[in-house]
């Protein structure tokens, strides 16, 4: 067997524009589990915003946060996060550069925020704070509502060297650990079942997708997803609304 893992992104990728796993899909993974394909969700959510998946289909991994965090039969692999003091520094240039930013921060799988965020996250569940009641360890990531162009490398400037500021989906700007990426969780999850990257299935879509689609030993793109993301990947599968991933593990593997 060429490949031996499949790793897919959620959003916009295995799921539909209803958030949903279509049974077409959910089919075609079963499958290739049933063939002996290790199945691993790699998405920048949360984990309590994956939980409804899991009951679904058992894993054998999953990557949140971008990579933040790994799970492996529910137990915490590993966790890369951001230390306090360099929140405390990102909440200052944010207040410098505008006084009423939108700004959330995920740690230990709550979500803080100093505005309604279920504007972006419909049914989310946050913590309206002013930030100065954050548990005091590694926060996962932050999140800042991007209103303006210009705003994206005016933070780009201003990240500490340890962290690393990417949009997403075109409305957020994430900052994270430079270590918490999709492609580094996956590294780290094929020296823990001792396979090799080029035997890595990627699906994705955004740009966190890039990396690790770039390096894996197939990166597929849906075809809704973005240009650049596009450009990088091995294949081009149809869109997460025609079961893209299905379609192409069913024409390539099954």
């Amino acid at each position: 067997m060429k490949y031996k893992m499949i790793v897919t992104d959620l959003d916009r990728t295995l799921l539909n524009d209803q958030k949903e796993i279509s049974l077409k899909n959910l089919d075609a993974l079963y499958k290739c589990k049933g063939l002996g394909y290790k199945i691993v969700f790699a998405t920048a959510r949360p984990k309590r915003a994956v939980l409804p998946y899991l009951k679904l289909i058992e894993l054998d991994a999953l990557v949140v946060h971008n990579g933040a965090g790994i799970y492996m039969e529910e137990k915490e692999v590993e966790q890369i996060g951001i230390e306090r003091k360099d929140i405390n520094y990102l909440l200052s240039v944010a207040y410098t550069l505008k006084n009423n930013y939108g700004i959330s921060i995920e740690v230990d799988d709550v979500h803080y925020a100093n505005f309604d965020v279920s504007g972006i996250w419909p049914g989310n569940e946050f913590i309206i704070t002013d930030f100065k009641d954050l548990p005091h360890q590694l926060i996962d990531k932050m999140i800042i509502h991007i209103e303006q162009k210009q705003d994206i490398e005016y933070f780009k400037e201003h990240v500490p060297e340890n962290l690393y500021f990417e949009m997403s989906e075109g409305l957020v700007g994430l900052i994270m650990n430079k270590k918490a990426t999709k492609l580094n969780a996956i590294k780290r999850l094929i020296d823990l079942f001792g396979i090799g990257l080029g035997q890595v299935i990627a699906f994705g879509d955004d740009l966190n997708d890039m990396s690790l689609l770039k390096a894996a030993g197939v990166g597929i793109a849906v075809s809704n997803a973005s240009d650049e993301v596009k450009a990088v990947a091995d294949r081009i599968t149809v869109s997460n609304q025609e079961h893209g991933v299905a379609r192409w593990l069913e024409e390539n593997i099954l």
